[in-house]
């Protein structure tokens, strides 16, 4: 009998398949019904075999076709038997490549036929190659055949064995592996902010095991550089943001919370950024905290944030919202520098209490105009904090379905003071002027008082429209001094902006030719130094008696800054509408608590699947955006109770139907008197998943740690016990020698010896462990008389054990002959045995018993010793595992794991049963026979 290899699997731990042939089974042919009984359980093996498996002659034509096959192929074995060759399943083109190759590496003429599939068997080989089947029905299927040469007991070739395994769900997995992989690594390296892990000892150090690729972007610095030094990061952190991370970070770490902050860094080329920071604590055995976490560049939406209140406090004039019975809902910080309250004393007075009482009727009547729907335009004085009043302008909208007024108020104080002065000085000289010339001077003398210490620039000009007086505020508002300007027309220096210079001209030919005796623009003015500052100009002429233009008094305020805060309002509005468009995170616009999407972002749009139009107009739960009702609930109770939500994990299910983990973020907020959530979700489901690998890595890292602490407290304990053994007969042997007879002599000799026997019997172990991890473990099978080696085994064990303790020893036949490696199968067994003694108790027998069947050997140790718990078994054959019930019996958890390795070598399989108190029975069942090229004979 021949042993016939048949399948190997490609990349994977399954072991070889090997069945046993008759070759005059195949001569035969062993698939006849009238086969001999000999060969039926032969038979029923082939055909029950799970992988395909076929038989041919050696011209290629099949001769045997099992089960497995004719489901793979969709073939009847009646159909194939006799009439057709393996090469029918393959595809062609497969063949002539192949047929090709060989023929490069062989140098001869091979056809693209079976001899492609059996040019090496016929060389006596085993050849495995990945093939393409073409089954019945016409589908194609990925396989992985082994083609063995079947050869009678004088080597002769009758046939060959094809072993056929279906990888195609295989490799179609590794290419989706590979995908997924792909698609993984893309999506972490988008993930707006660095993933890391972060652990804390109770001593109070730390450091980062992990920090995730997109470290760099936001701080500056490698990964490593974190993870080697800690402090790397901290250095980085704003102190006062740091002390308050630490005492709020450590209170999380008590209670096990997730624990989000925003810090302050400096990067090291100086930049300053926000850093939002969201981790969860996990408490380990030995005290330490791990968190995990994620950290987020949120530089630009706290500038965004900043922006958006100063849009609403930058204006000069008072923008408030306000009730249709006058009460105020919402104020601008302009009520502060006009009126001189703090926002919360100025919403707590309605309007009307804050009125002159002369002004009262005209702002109810105004508010009643309101009230109907109609825009107000109405003027005031309202009291100042200080109980001065001061003039207001305001510019009032209602909106009645939401019974609220929009209103804008104006500090007119100077322009009512001017007018008012203006009017004074007007009816003064009209007065005047019809009595005496000399009351007119009088008036000019009063008029040029005013001009020169009124706190706006004041300019006079005569009849002819040429300066006249130019005030000290003048001269600092345009820089040039009254010796410079007066007597010239606006026109004779650049002064008006060219393009203001027709609104400007056309006001001046109205006072000049009296159709109008004041008048009042916006205007661009050139200054010294021929910067471009913005003015409010208020005239008003001056007439005789006889209405003959005297003078035109004009008032100047600077409004530049306000234009600017205008056109800085626009263009931060202008950055929000791109910020929130082009924002790597999901943002939506909705209204509270209907939930309808008012806006959406592209990235909203990509992560969900919906198009603009698909979500503009629906409601959230249309979209079914909460997946878990009790997430909803929770959203919800937190945002009623704190008026927002931050990074609330939820579960969405998007377009296509798959569920996301999604870090939610909402603001309540205000869109033309609507109440509105702003949203920000973070997709971090595949964050999740690599955090779940990262603890998965960790926890490995954890054992090997506790594997290499119990290899070296277990080994140096080992080597302790005979050390000292040689120490103390040495000494003895030296000390007092001549006092010792030969005999005790000899003892001590004895003693250093098995000593030094034992320790290099361990550091023997920790090398084979070594050289099987690393793969390169010799395996040297030779033809062994079994019964024999074992009772020389028993003897020297006898002899070397050196405790009181029977082996007995039995066989059921001898000689008994296999093909073993003699060194792994002494290791074996001696490991078996010495262990079944060292665990027995004193004067308890070990039993040893060898047994065979026609292809295998069977080793049988079993002791009435310790036992093992059930609970350990799964683990016995790990290095460095040890039961816990052994006790002070020494032991560096070895044994077992070298036993493990010289079975599997050997193709063989070992098992254990085993009770705590009533002792352990292992079994070694090895085939006789190798696949070794070279048999040697013991």
């Amino acid at each position: 009998m021949d042993v016939i290899p048949a399948i190997a699997s490609n990349e994977s731990l399954t072991p070889f398949l090997f069945i046993v042939l008759n070759p005059v089974m195949l001569h035969n042919h062993f698939l006849h019904p009238a086969i001999r009984p000999a060969n039926r359980l032969q038979y029923a093996l082939f055909n029950s075999a799970p992988h395909v498996m076929i038989a041919t002659d050696n011209q290629g034509t099949i001769q045997a076709f099992n089960a497995a096959a004719e489901k793979l192929l969709g073939y009847s074995a009646e159909e194939v038997i006799g009439r057709l060759t393996p090469v029918v399943f393959h595809d062609s083109t497969e063949l002539w490549q192949d047929s090709n190759y060989q023929q490069g590496r062989e140098y001869h003429l091979i056809q693209p036929g079976v001899e492609v599939l059996v040019s090496k068997a016929r060389q006596g080989m085993v050849h495995e190659q990945e093939w393409t089947y073409r089954c019945k029905n016409g589908d194609r299927i990925l396989v992985w055949l082994s083609v063995a040469p079947i050869q009678d007991e004088n080597n002769m070739l009758l046939g060959f064995l094809f072993s056929a395994q279906d990888i195609t769900a295989q490799r179609r997995a590794e290419i989706a592996t590979k995908k997924t992989e792909l698609h993984f690594r893309q999506m972490v390296g988008n993930v707006p902010g660095m993933i890391y892990q972060h652990i804390c000892h109770k001593d109070g150090t730390d450091y980062f095991p992990f920090v995730g690729c997109n470290c760099f972007s936001i701080f500056e610095v490698e990964p490593t550089d974190i993870q080697k030094n800690a402090n790397t990061l901290w250095e980085m952190v704003d102190p006062d943001d740091l002390r308050a991370f630490r005492r709020n970070s450590a209170l999380a770490a008590q209670l096990l919370q997730t624990y989000e902050t925003e810090l302050r860094i400096v990067t090291p080329t100086g930049c300053v950024k926000w850093i939002q920071s969201i981790a969860h604590p996990t408490m380990q055995p030995n005290g330490d905290i791990i968190w995990d976490g994620v950290m987020i560049d949120i530089s630009n939406r706290r500038k965004l944030e900043q922006e958006r209140d100063r849009f609403f406090n930058l204006p000069l004039d008072i923008l408030a919202v306000l009730h249709l019975n006058g009460v105020f809902r919402q104020v601008n910080t302009a009520v502060m520098d006009i009126l001189g309250y703090s926002i919360q004393e100025f919403q707590s007075q309605p309007l009307p209490e804050l009125v002159h009482p002369d002004d009262q009727e005209a702002t109810r009547k105004a508010l009643e105009r309101l009230s109907q729907g109609s825009t107000a335009f109405f003027e005031n004085r309202c009291r100042c904090h200080d109980g001065s009043y001061k003039w207001l302008s305001w510019k009032a909208i209602p909106v009645p379905e939401e019974n609220l007024v929009y209103a804008i108020g104006r500090d007119v104080t100077v322009n009512k003071t001017a007018e008012m002065a203006s009017r004074q000085l007007n009816h003064e000289l009209e007065n005047r002027v019809q009595e005496r010339t000399v009351e007119l001077q009088k008036a000019h003398q009063e008029l040029s008082f005013l001009i020169e210490n009124f706190q706006l620039a004041a300019i006079e000009w005569d009849a002819d429209f040429r300066v006249q007086r130019w005030s000290p505020e003048a001269e600092k508002l345009f820089g040039w001094g009254a010796d410079n300007i007066v007597g010239k027309a606006p026109y004779d220096w650049k002064f008006i902006y060219e393009a203001d210079q027709a609104i400007a001209n056309e006001t001046i030919q109205a006072l000049l030719h009296g159709t109008a005796s004041r008048g009042m623009y916006s205007i661009r003015n050139y200054t010294a130094d021929q910067s471009i500052v913005y003015c409010d100009w208020f005239h008003s002429a001056l007439v005789d008696e006889t209405g003959k233009l005297v003078s035109v008094l004009s008032l100047v305020l600077n409004i530049t800054e306000r234009k600017q805060a205008e056109e800085d309002l626009k263009a931060s509005q202008h950055r929000f509408s791109t910020a929130f468009n082009r924002s790597p995170a999901a943002l939506s616009i909705t209204t509270f608590p209907e939930g309808i999407q008012l806006d959406v972002n592209e990235s909203w749009v990509l992560s969900t699947g919906y198009s603009r139009e698909e979500a503009i107009g629906r409601q959230s739960s249309d979209l079914r955006f909460w997946e878990f009702p009790l997430e909803q609930q929770q959203f919800i109770q937190t945002l009623s109770e704190q008026g927002s939500v931050r990074n609330l994990l939820m579960h969405s299910r998007i377009k296509s139907g798959e569920i996301r983990k999604i870090l939610l973020s909402s603001d309540l907020i205000e869109l033309d008197g609507r109440s509105c959530l702003l949203n920000s979700a973070i997709d971090i489901t595949e964050q999740k998943h690599a955090e779940d690998k990262v603890l998965q890595a960790l926890e490995r890292e954890r054992e090997l740690g506790e594997l290499k602490t119990q290899f070296i407290t277990n080994t140096s304990h080992e080597f302790r016990t005979p050390l000292t053994t040689i120490l103390g007969s040495a000494e003895l042997l030296d000390s007092v020698r001549q006092n010792l007879t030969e005999e005790k002599k000899r003892k001590h000799c004895d003693r250093i010896r098995f000593a030094v026997k034992h320790m290099t019997q361990l550091l023997d172990d920790v090398l084979i462990v070594s050289k099987a991890e690393a793969g390169k473990l010799p395996f040297d099978p030779i033809r062994i008389e079994l019964t024999a080696f074992c009772r020389n085994l028993v003897e020297d064990l006898k002899s070397g054990i050196g405790k009181d303790c029977t082996i007995h020893f039995s066989s059921q036949t001898e000689p008994i002959m296999g093909e073993f490696d003699e060194k792994l199968l002494r290791q074996v067994l001696e490991n078996l045995i010495s262990n079944a003694v060292k665990y027995s108790p004193q004067g308890q027998p070990v039993y040893f018993e060898l047994r065979e069947t026609q292809e295998t050997a069977e080793f049988r140790v079993q002791d009435k010793g310790i036992g093992i718990p059930d609970a350990e078994i799964p683990h016995l054959f790990e290095p460095f595992q040890r039961a816990s019930n052994v006790g002070g019996i020494s032991g560096t958890g070895l044994g077992l794991s070298i036993v493990k390795k010289a079975v599997e070598l050997h193709q063989g399989i070992i098992t254990v049963n085993s009770h705590v108190g009533q002792g352990s029975l292992f079994t070694v069942i090895m085939p006789r026979c190798t696949q070794s090229g070279d048999r040697k004979d013991s």
